[in-house]
């Protein structure tokens, strides 16, 4: 019976040590771009960034040869209404659906203001971010 205590104790231990990894975390890929607003890219310009590739894990974020050592990273959710007062444009133009929006913003530990710095969430594996007016569209590794 002694040995089965640690044994009972391990499977009852609450499951948020076994919890997932934040849905940002990894490796990901731009592989398109919009802009709904006012640019100052160039569609060329922005065709230029497809492919290129950002990381973001506990240690570091890293997008386009910018990096930050020691992130952190900050939650905040929006209404679409709240959304479009803020970006002036209505999220559904990027796919972003539903009454709430996650973004995601980095910093290295305080602001960092760089491409990759923010990001928008569409879903677990699609995300945006923005830079000079174009949204920069990510998918998850």
């Amino acid at each position: 019976m002694k040995r089965l205590i640690p044994i009972l104790y391990l499977l009852l231990m609450p499951s948020a040590i076994w919890a997932a990894e934040p849905w940002y975390y990894g490796v990901w890929t731009v592989v398109g771009s919009d802009s709904p607003g006012i640019s100052a890219m160039t569609t060329e310009e922005a065709k230029s960034w497809d492919g290129s590739v950002a990381h973001y894990t506990a240690d570091i974020a890293e997008f386009r040869k910018n990096e930050c050592s020691d992130p952190v990273y900050r939650s905040t959710e929006q209404s679409a209404a709240e959304f479009y007062d803020y970006y002036r444009f209505d999220p559904a133009k990027l796919g972003i659906d539903g009454k709430s929006i996650e973004t995601i913003e980095v910093g290295c530990p305080d602001d960092w203001i760089q491409p990759g710095s923010k990001l928008l969430k569409v879903d677990s594996r699609t995300a945006y971010t923005s830079w000079d007016g174009v949204y920069f569209k990510l998918n998850k590794r």
